[in-house]
């Protein structure tokens, strides 16, 4: 088995939402960093976040709450969440939504 060297300024290990999260946060904090994120699998198909209900939710629509997205969270957890940090996810959501989603039109604008 021969073994490949990366250098890299930053390593990322795995690619769900924290992982991809954090790369984007370290691109926009300097865009001359070289980022690396390992996955083991298909980046975007393979990992946690994949796998908890289709990755990061927010309450957006008419009809939607944080306090109806709390209790589903809380709620598919089985009451095993923390209650505290899943307020926070919840009631934060919408802006980290915005940010990802604005992500792409930054990084071409830096160019």
């Amino acid at each position: 088995m021969t073994l490949e060297r990366l250098k890299t300024d930053i390593l990322i290990l795995g690619s769900g939402g924290a992982g991809l999260f954090a790369a984007l946060h370290a691109h926009e904090a300097n865009a001359d960093l070289d980022v690396t994120v390992a996955t083991k699998g298909l980046l975007g198909k393979c990992g946690c976040t994949r796998m908890v209900q289709g990755g990061y939710n927010v309450a957006l629509n008419p009809g939607d709450s944080v306090e109806r997205h709390f209790m589903d969270t809380i709620e598919g957890g089985k009451w095993l969440p923390h209650q505290e940090l899943a307020w926070t996810l919840v009631s934060t959501a919408s802006r980290s939504q915005a940010w990802a989603a604005a992500a792409p039109r930054r990084s071409r604008n830096s160019k």
